[in-house]
């Protein structure tokens, strides 16, 4: 039962914290509207503005992640604290994906409400493709591009790999996991490989062993810096659509970005990272849950 509650309180301290970044749409819309006000009178340019809220967001994603795992899940909840240091960079990596989305999604409508209702359809659409409940080979291929959309899939992957990995687990008294596997029998001890693969098979297929930390740190936090760039070439847009600073230039390549670039850049952008992903998804080995499960 004490390792039912560890999981449980894996996807709990993903899910809550992440979620909560929707605050974060209601401040960016709020902040639009001076910064768009000083982009008009020249103080500034709109990258300059992307740039200095990431220089303060990376660090404070640091802190952010210190305060929410240090006495929660560390002090209290008994996780590993001798993997204390990459399972922080980790979980900032998740955070930092989250803030990058939240400030992207405050510039698509003009009302903040519909921004934080927008934010909660796509934090709701990586949850459900974080195979905390689904996992990847059993959905159709059309959705499986989305599994590799997801901020939490390969950060909560990684998170749980490097809580159980280089521990084991013995019996105790009581109901557990391994009795209830095991027809009411439990012997000895399991190392967290052998533990993470029992629980990938049996409940969340997301738990699983043989984890590459790194491309899980590196492929979250490139999708976070992505979105960052995205959320800058559109606050920019926004920004210019709305000044007259460029009006002559605008004037003069009028017909073409309207009529041509403005309506195809969009959906051809969606379309080819959709397709690379059907595609990556397509070649993808399949992977098989439980391989070194004998209890």
């Amino acid at each position: 039962m004490i390792l039912l509650l560890r999981v449980i309180q894996i996807g709990w301290i993903f899910a809550v914290p992440s979620l909560l970044t929707i605050v974060h749409v209601h401040k960016s819309c709020v902040e639009y509207t001076n910064m768009s006000h000083e982009v008009r009178l020249g103080f500034y340019r709109p990258i300059s503005y992307v740039i200095a809220r990431l220089l303060i967001e990376i660090p404070f994603m640091i802190l952010l992640s210190i305060s929410a795992l240090g006495i929660g899940v560390f002090l209290l909840g008994g996780l590993n604290v001798h993997a204390f240091w990459s399972m922080l960079f980790i979980y900032a990596s998740m955070l930092y994906a989250f803030e990058s989305i939240a400030p992207f999604l405050s510039t698509i409508i003009s009302v903040s409400n519909m921004n934080m209702l927008l934010f909660v359809v796509v934090w709701f659409g990586s949850f459900l493709m974080s195979e905390i409940w689904v996992a990847e080979e059993d959905v159709i291929m059309l959705f499986r591009p989305f599994f590799y959309m997801s901020p939490l899939r390969l950060s909560m992957r990684a998170f749980a790999y490097l809580d159980f990995h280089d521990i084991s687990f013995s019996c105790r008294d009581g109901l557990s996991l391994f009795q209830a596997l095991n027809g009411g029998t439990c012997v000895g001890e399991y190392d967290g490989d052998m533990v993470l693969d029992s629980i990938g098979t049996f409940i969340f297929p997301a738990f699983q062993s043989g984890i590459d930390v790194a491309w899980c740190f590196w492929s979250t936090a490139i999708f976070g810096l992505a979105m960052k760039i995205i959320y800058a070439t559109s606050l920019t847009y926004k920004v210019s659509s709305s000044t007259n600073i460029n009006k002559s230039r605008e004037i003069q390549n009028a017909s073409v970005v309207k009529f041509i670039i403005k309506p195809l850049s969009g959906p051809a952008l969606i379309f080819g990272v959709y397709a690379s992903l059907l595609v990556f998804a397509g070649t993808k080995k399949e992977i098989s849950y439980g391989t070194k499960e004998c209890i």
